[in-house]
């Protein structure tokens, strides 16, 4: 069995590369596009495009992956079909769910590798440089804090920690009252490591409607510093830089202050799909080996309409679902984030694992016949 397992991982690496490097290149049509517009509007020397493209890369390799596990499957399946080389080692005594195994171990080691690269290299190339070195844009929506309590500032600094235009509303449902703070104003005073809220004012509704100013608490303070870090907890890097512990932090300080809507789900769905899409070549394997078996494919052109369809079955439901998952909760097309990144992975291993369970059977046997009455 040793000799199939070297037999099979040694001819997989073509088809793998094919079908990797095919999706590589694909995936950087669309990026090139991107880019070049982006240079042509800002006038920019054509050589920044290669920097930019290298920085994208990685975000697209978790995605390559299964493209390049399927295409080996099917490519080599077939040619094992195609050579009678697959009867020859039922002849010997060898069964078809043995065949399974060298690709499953691949599978194993793809997504080992897939879960890396998503959790120590990606957040550590793919950069959003231009958010890092200068926030001018400010936020163009009310940011939810917690419950009954926003934020709006008019734009932010980012390298020099100063924020400008900067509006908490903070209301009490129950009395039907507000407190509104706002400053012109705000820097991080570096020797005492806080916010420097000395120019920030409190505006309170009274029951006539009227609203005065009234002094500012130390606890109101505190409660403004720890508004203000949460902002940049959720803006000083885009989502694609963060490790899952990063991530598994923000979500459970939106839990603590109840946030529940369209941004907080964005979070848990990216959680979430990092270990979902990590196990991609693994629900790959588990999906397209007995398949493949199963459909008795014979041609090589087969074997890449059968791999491009399928990676867009399952890339297609995985983003599909993903977009339910991160919708607002009003929205009838909302699911829960853990559903909806962990339920194409469940579905596609619960078909894999009914085609494994047919392997060796009279069933498939069966079902192979009457494929080929159809494909000749």
């Amino acid at each position: 069995m040793s000799i199939l397992k070297r037999y099979i991982f040694k001819s997989s690496i073509f088809p793998f590369i094919l079908g990797f490097g095919g999706f590589l290149l694909y995936a950087n049509v669309f990026i090139l596009i991107e880019v070049s517009s982006e240079i042509i509007r800002n006038d920019l020397s054509f050589w920044k495009m290669f920097p930019f493209i290298f920085y994208q890369i990685p975000r697209y390799i978790p995605q390559a992956i299964p493209v390049g596990v399927l295409l080996s499957i099917f490519w080599l399946l077939s040619k094992l079909e195609s050579n009678n080389e697959i009867i020859a080692l039922q002849v010997h005594g060898v069964k078809l769910k043995r065949i399974v195994t060298p690709f499953l171990i691949l599978g194993i080691l793809l997504s080992i590798f897939t879960f890396f690269l998503k959790e120590y290299v990606v957040p550590q190339i793919y950069r959003n440089r231009q958010a890092e070195i200068y926030l001018s844009s400010g936020i163009d929506k009310f940011q939810l804090l917690q419950d009954n309590r926003y934020l709006f500032m008019k734009r932010v600094y980012a390298n020099r920690k100063e924020l400008s235009g900067v509006f908490i509303y903070d209301i009490d449902s129950e009395s039907n009252s507000m407190n509104i703070f706002y400053a012109d104003e705000i820097t991080f005073d570096n020797k005492n490591a806080h916010w420097d809220l000395s120019n920030m004012k409190v505006y309170s509704t009274l029951e006539d409607s009227r609203m005065v100013q009234q002094p500012i608490t130390e606890k109101q303070k505190q409660m403004i510093m720890n508004d203000i870090d949460y902002y940049f907890l959720l803006t000083k890097k885009n989502m694609y830089n963060m490790t899952s512990q990063e991530l598994l932090y923000i979500i459970q300080e939106n839990k603590r202050r109840g946030v529940s809507n369209r941004e907080s789900f964005t979070f848990e769905v990216e959680l979430h799909s990092r270990y979902a899409q990590s196990l991609g070549p693994l629900v790959i394997a588990i999906l397209g080996v007995p398949l493949s078996l199963a459909l008795n494919i014979k041609s090589k052109a087969w074997s890449v309409i059968f791999t491009f369809l399928l990676i867009a079955l399952y890339q297609g439901s995985t983003q599909w679902m993903a977009a339910m998952g991160r919708a607002d909760r009003w929205s009838p097309w909302h699911i829960n984030p853990i559903l909806a990144t962990w339920g194409p992975d469940l579905l596609f291993v619960i078909i894999g694992t009914f085609f494994y369970l047919l392997l060796d059977t009279q069933v498939l046997y069966v079902f192979k016949e009457w494929i080929s009455k159809y494909s000749g």
